[in-house]
């Protein structure tokens, strides 16, 4: 298996480009303000309490932060003793959700390390799938790119008339660069997929997306592009930054797993750039994700990846 540092150049030599998944801790590193309400940005556990306090009720957060949402949205008839059902609770709850991180990332003043915006190269990036519910970063982008009027765009095609609504097809073009946002985000509060049965409704669609993408790769791999964001998992070398990718990140682990049995017949990943999953994992040789991953640095801190993977992708040592 080639390391992220040799298969950078053969990409570039190829005229191929690869694409990010950025998830929380992406911010741990990104926003520089240390007030401690911030971690509701950093943290899905301190969103999660954040939230239990919103709606008065109190219990330990497990392992499972999917059930514990679900736990929320149960239990708010016995606590309010209301008439309301759990999807009418449900978007109470995600309403002042996206309420809150509207006022975190565009009310309040955060301080942000921008040099970390220099890893969205575009000649050598293409597409990020943005985990996070913000815009925080596509802001900051987008700023320092000078790139204005900025908006989530849909695929408007014959074949995608009936699913162009869809957040899977959606996404914002920003200096030539793709930013999708799986689990929805702020702005569209209807595309926020958070608790067990909103996942499991996004991997009935997962589904019906690979099937889609086999017959359609079969018909001309050389001119494809991507038309949802399972799509590029599938297509494009991955490198996940900031994202441990636990069982409760299940539409991704789908797509990824789905992307390694789609290269299940060839005798080495390194036959296929596209078969490539990176990780950057802290300090220790092997990811979460056990084989279907490679770690990005081994055996070196977070505080030293960052930088090592800016110099590299700012062409300093491609």
């Amino acid at each position: 298996m080639k390391s992220f540092e040799q298969l950078l150049p053969e990409l570039k030599l190829g005229n191929k480009k690869i694409a990010l998944i950025i998830g929380a801790g992406f911010h741990s590193q990104f926003i520089k303000n240390h007030d401690p309400i911030f971690n509701r940005l950093k943290n899905w556990n301190c969103l999660l309490d954040w939230l239990k306090k919103e709606f008065k009720y109190h219990f330990e957060n497990s392992s499972d932060s999917i059930l514990d949402f679900e736990k929320i949205i149960i239990n708010q008839n016995n606590i309010n003793h209301s008439e309301k059902s759990a999807s009418e609770i449900e978007d109470e709850i995600i309403d002042t959700l996206v309420k809150e991180i509207r006022y975190l990332t565009e009310v309040k003043n955060i301080e942000t390390e921008n040099s970390l915006l220099e890893i969205f190269n575009n000649e050598y990036v293409s597409d990020v799938l943005n985990l996070n519910f913000d815009l925080l970063l596509e802001n900051k982008y987008a700023e320092r790119t000078n790139t204005k009027n900025w908006k989530r765009l849909k695929w408007v095609t014959p074949e995608l008339k009936k699913q162009k609504s869809k957040i899977d097809f959606q996404y914002r073009y920003i200096n030539n660069i793709r930013f999708w946002h799986p689990h929805g985000d702020f702005q569209h509060k209807k595309s926020v997929v958070l608790g067990l049965r909103r996942y499991g409704l996004q991997l009935k669609n997962l589904e019906s997306y690979r099937k889609t993408y086999k017959k359609r790769i079969k018909k001309d791999k050389n001119n494809f592009v991507e038309e949802n964001w399972m799509e590029v998992i599938m297509n494009k070398p991955i490198l996940i930054l900031g994202a441990n990718l636990s069982i409760n990140e299940q539409d991704i682990l789908f797509a990824l797993i789905n992307k390694k049995r789609n290269f299940i017949k060839s005798k080495s990943d390194s036959l296929d750039e596209r078969s490539h999953i990176f990780q950057m994992v802290e300090n220790r040789n092997t990811t979460n994700l056990g084989d279907l991953a490679s770690p990005l640095y081994s055996n070196m801190d977070f505080k030293y990846q960052w930088p090592k993977l800016i110099k590299l992708i700012s062409n300093d040592e491609i």
